[in-house]
Order: structure tokens, then sequence, then C-alpha cells
């Protein structure tokens, strides 16, 4: 993938991570009911069937990550702010001795 597409995805995922959720949640729930509609008809594999796939699951597999990594890092920081703000400063000095 294009390293400048990749951090422009990464930077609009950051600033809209909800957003981002809700398009890969939409777009699995897509991809699913046209599996559902399409094991209802025989089965006919094509070549571009097989790329089409292949290519939705690479921007499944980018978006999931980069949604994960922006969720993670989120937590990360909330926990170490809320770790930071429940420390007792008082206490360390005497913790020193």
């Amino acid at each position: 993938m294009n390293t400048n597409l990749s951090r422009a995805l990464e930077a609009k995922i950051a600033a809209h991570p909800l957003i981002a959720i809700a398009i890969a949640f939409a777009a699995g729930a897509g991809v699913a009911l046209a599996k559902r509609a399409n094991d209802a008809a025989p089965a006919r594999r094509t070549l571009g069937g097989a790329l089409a796939g292949s290519l939705g699951a690479l921007a499944m597999g980018v978006l999931r990550t980069a949604v994960l990594e922006q969720v993670s890092d989120a937590a990360k920081s909330w926990f170490d702010s809320e770790d930071a703000a429940s420390r007792d400063r008082s206490v360390e000095p005497f913790l020193e001795h």
C-alpha cells in the first residue's frame, strides 16, 4: 500500500475513530449479507470475484489494524492518566527512605 495513502488513512481514522469503526462494521455487515444472498444462488467462481474478495479482505485488515491501534493508544493514554491522577504524591518521599 502507498505510504502516503496509508498515513492519510491513519490520520482520518485518528481524527474520527468512531466513524471508522462504524464504516468497518457496515462493510462487514454488507459482505455478510452479500455472502448470504450468494449462498442461495449456485456458486460460480470467477477470477474477478476472487480478486474482489482478496482486495476486500486486505482493506478490512488494514482498517482493523488501524482502528485497533488507535483504540489501544487511547486506552493506554487513558489508563496512564488515571494511574498518574490516583497516585498520592505525599507518600512518595516517605517510601524513598
